[in-house]
């Protein structure tokens, strides 16, 4: 399997993800270097940016073609737009994948166009939380699935953040602070008109 992106921040999680499931993997940032690999070696599978310095994804997918490989490649950027697959139709891609990503999902993909690899699930897991911690950047927020996982945490938080008055109590509050204004306001006026009259 072949990994292709010129971030190696981006690039070095892909390949981690897909070496903890037991993939064999060849990671490369550097699009001449990619190009030499998918001449002299035959891979399984192609993980391909879109957009990279001097070279695009479509001028490496035309290159791919070409050559007469129909190796599956899966496109993995953040420039995949609604019209991405229409526009490669012609290359046969297999998926495209938006970044950020989440690992599931990554697996997910890859499994479906490959088939699924043989690796030991337990070691697996506390792997990849270890290796998700320090690299945040590429991935989809650990926050929602953290909360997916607590709910009952989240909403005992969510009932400290209660309002100290609803809206309906507020109005209630507004109305009767107008109301003790306007008597005052009356009795003032009656006040100042008798002392009016007095002098």
């Amino acid at each position: 399997m072949l990994v292709v992106d010129d971030e190696e921040a981006v690039a070095k999680p892909i390949e981690h993800i897909l070496r903890l499931y037991n993939y064999d993997v060849t990671m490369t940032t550097q699009w001449t270097d990619a190009l030499e690999l998918i001449q002299d070696e035959p891979f399984d599978l192609i993980t391909l940016d879109l957009e990279m310095p001097t070279i695009d994804g479509p001028t490496m997918l035309r290159f791919i073609r070409e050559k007469g490989l129909d190796t599956p490649v899966i496109i993995i950027s953040a420039s995949i737009t609604d019209k991405t697959p229409q526009d490669l139709a012609e290359f046969e891609v297999s998926a495209f994948v938006y970044k950020p990503f989440k690992v599931s999902h990554i697996k997910e993909i890859v499994e479906q166009t490959i088939g699924e690899s043989e690796a030991p699930k337990e070691a697996d897991e506390v792997d990849l939380d270890e290796f998700l911690q320090s690299s945040p950047q590429v991935l989809a927020p650990r926050k929602e699935e953290a909360e997916e996982e607590q709910p009952h945490k989240h909403r005992r938080r969510k009932k400290r953040k209660k309002k100290l008055f609803s809206s309906k109590e507020l109005k209630t509050q507004t109305l009767i602070a107008f109301a003790i204004i306007a008597v005052i306001s009356l009795f003032l006026s009656g006040f100042m008109s008798k002392l009016g009259s007095m002098f």
